[in-house]
């Protein structure tokens, strides 16, 4: 669910506290906030809008727009989510790396060829910075390493679902996400993803 934020209006109404809180009401209802007109507000509104926001919510996600010019990447995803290709895609090398800058957005990508834990995997989804709007990915799972996991994040949604096998490849974890520019730090995202890392050991 998005709702979309008039800059010019949030504060319009001082003598009206209950128009606030009928906005309150409805970001509260919302996985993502479009704030819109943002070239005709002064920085100074910006910063009272996003700290009345963070005053009363975590981690929600925020798009800053004019004329609700938000790119299909944000809303929809990156493309269309096909598992197979991410499967073949997956690079098992335990690196993360940030990929070259689009203007409207920012991705980063988590790979490895160990198994994580389901636990740690859904803790870290869900602590993700305020400024990723989207996290998908297939996931080497330590709890059923024989069936692929398939991670979605959709703001402050997150969805682990299973696929029936591996289909002749090798086991491994591809996580990507989609930020607002310069929001997320690569390092940060890395320790929280590598820290799900389960050790395997050899049975005797």
């Amino acid at each position: 669910m998005t709702c979309v934020l008039d800059t010019q209006q949030v504060f319009a109404y001082p003598d009206y506290p209950e128009l606030l809180q009928l906005q309150l009401r409805q970001i509260a209802l919302a996985d993502m906030v479009i704030l819109n007109k943002v070239d005709l507000a002064t920085p100074e509104t910006l910063r009272r809008i996003h700290g009345l926001i963070d005053d009363h919510f975590n981690n929600i996600r925020i798009v800053e727009t004019s004329y609700c010019d938000v790119p299909y990447e944000i809303l929809l995803g990156i493309g269309r989510f096909d598992p197979a290709r991410l499967m073949k895609a997956a690079s098992p090398n335990g690196r993360h790396h940030h990929h070259d800058t689009p203007p409207a957005f920012d991705t980063w990508s988590f790979a490895t060829d160990q198994p994580l834990s389901l636990a740690a995997l859904e803790e870290a989804a869900r602590r993700l910075p305020g400024g990723v709007f989207r996290c998908k990915g297939i996931v080497y799972l330590a709890e059923e390493p024989e069936r692929p996991a398939v991670l979605q994040v959709v703001c402050r949604r997150v969805e682990v679902t299973r696929l029936a096998g591996w289909e002749g490849q090798r086991p491994a974890t591809r996580i990507v996400t989609i930020s607002a520019p310069g929001s997320v730090e690569g390092g940060e995202l890395g320790r929280r993803f590598g820290g799900g890392v389960v050790e395997v050991v050899g049975s005797v």
